[in-house]
């Protein structure tokens, strides 16, 4: 079966049915279409629709509804409003796990310095070594994913706020495998 980017997104004007792609061969070349699904059963007279015009009609619908800058920024500022009221708790925490992991690193210490005072055998030093370390180490990743989460979150925000203020440029300038993402997000 041929497909189409558009394929799935795209509905009857006349009867809201889905059109279908097409490619037909035939006088002198090969021919890509849309038609309503309802056209084979005699419910709608909508007639095949050439993918180049319905391709135009598209792209000209994402220039027309780009959103506009103030609104970008109005989404942006509220965003960041709120992610810095959050991240200021997320750092309220993470000076806690700070402080919890400060202590972690003196009690190890104070581990080692009692075991070479000769008040633990090795067994029990290396039991206790083990289970601070594996304390020490999951406060070191959770402290080491709330900075990622912060700093992706932040990107993130950015590039879909890029995304909306341009889809029509990344609808015009993409392979079609991005156009029918685009579409289906969209429509």
């Amino acid at each position: 079966t041929h497909r189409n980017h558009l394929t799935g997104s795209l509905f009857c004007a006349r009867c809201n049915k889905r059109l279908c792609f097409t490619r037909n061969t035939g006088k002198g070349g090969t021919y890509d279409y849309f038609f309503c699904t309802n056209r084979r059963s005699g419910d709608c007279n909508q007639g095949y629709l050439s993918v180049d015009h319905i391709e135009e009609q598209v792209a000209d619908l994402y220039q027309r509804t780009r959103l506009p800058e103030v609104l970008i920024d109005a989404v942006r500022d509220q965003v960041r409003a709120q992610f810095d009221e959050q991240s200021k708790d997320i750092n309220r925490q993470a000076r806690k796990q700070r402080g919890k992991k400060k202590a972690l690193e003196d009690a190890l210490q104070r581990l080692r310095d009692a075991y070479l005072e000769g008040l633990f055998t090795i067994e029990e030093f290396k039991e206790q070594q083990t289970k601070l370390r594996r304390q020490l180490n999951a406060l070191e990743a959770a402290l080491t994913t709330g900075k990622i989460r912060h700093e992706d979150i932040t990107g993130s925000l950015e590039r879909c706020l890029d995304l909306a203020a341009h889809c029509d440029k990344i609808y015009q300038d993409g392979a079609p495998n991005v156009r029918r993402l685009l579409n289906q997000a969209i429509f």
